[in-house]
C-alpha cells in the first residue's frame, strides 16, 4: 500500500547525508532482514556508521528499480 509523501516538516535537517559504506556489502540478518551498512555524514563529516534494516519485500521494490 502506498505512503503519502513526506509534509516538509518531516524533511532531514539540512546537511545531513545517509550514503551505503561502500567496503561492506548488504547482508541477510537471521531474522531474514536484509542490513545494508551506511555512513551517517553532517556537513560532509562522517558522524556514524550504522544500518538500514529492510523487510526482504521492502528490499525486492528496490531490486527492482
Amino acid at each position: 500500500m502506498p505512503t503519502e509523501p513526506k509534509k516538509d516538516s518531516q524533511k532531514a535537517p539540512q546537511g545531513w547525508r545517509m550514503d551505503p559504506l561502500p567496503s561492506r556489502p548488504a547482508y541477510r540478518d537471521d531474522a531474514g532482514n536484509i542490513r545494508v551498512p551506511m555512513w551517517l555524514t553532517k556537513n560532509g563529516r562522517h558522524m556514524a556508521d550504522t544500518e538500514m534494516i529492510l523487510l526482504p519485500s521492502e528490499a525486492a521494490l528496490l531490486a527492482t528499480t
